[in-house]
């Protein structure tokens, strides 16, 4: 068993024979897979409690919250990875940094990667996001064209 502050963190019921259990996952990976028994319940929340936005921790605390985090807490449960039972009795806290850094460029083409959804050999310009007149929405539909068009708003192929 593993202790953290009191706090009951892991237990092996079973004890670990080596070759045997690694020829076990194996046959298990390739009949079953990666699957989930009991669902990890997962929540992302600011390191920082303000009073507002639910954080962790306060500022006062024994661990005191940070802005420039936030956490994932990952709660109990149970899984199978590369054919090894994987559980979680407790609730853990993963602590990560918030990107602060930007980068600025100019004049140079963006790859857009939209992922399995559409494929795009040639984008020329990027989506309309900006306000014209008294629109109240800036996010117009975006129309896929094969000829890339030198008038906005028409349409060509």
């Amino acid at each position: 068993m593993r202790f953290e502050s009191g706090i009951l963190k892991s237990h092996t019921r079973q004890p670990e024979y080596n070759e045997v259990m690694k020829m076990i996952a194996r046959r298990t990976d390739e009949e079953s897979g990666d699957y989930i028994v009991k669902p990890f319940a997962i929540e992302v929340k600011e390191h920082l409690d303000d009073g507002f936005n639910n954080g962790l921790y306060t500022a006062g605390a024994a661990t005191p919250g940070d802005f420039t985090k936030f956490c994932t807490v990952i709660g109990p449960g149970k899984a199978y990875v590369s054919g090894y039972e994987t559980e979680k009795i407790s609730t853990q806290v993963v602590e990560f940094d918030k990107a602060r850094t930007t980068a600025t460029v100019n004049n140079e083409t963006i790859n857009a990667d939209y992922g399995q959804f559409v494929r795009v050999t040639n984008v020329y310009g990027s989506p309309d996001i900006t306000l014209n007149g008294s629109d109240t929405d800036p996010f117009k539909k975006i129309q896929l064209h094969n000829r890339q068009t030198a008038t906005r708003g028409s349409t060509s192929g």
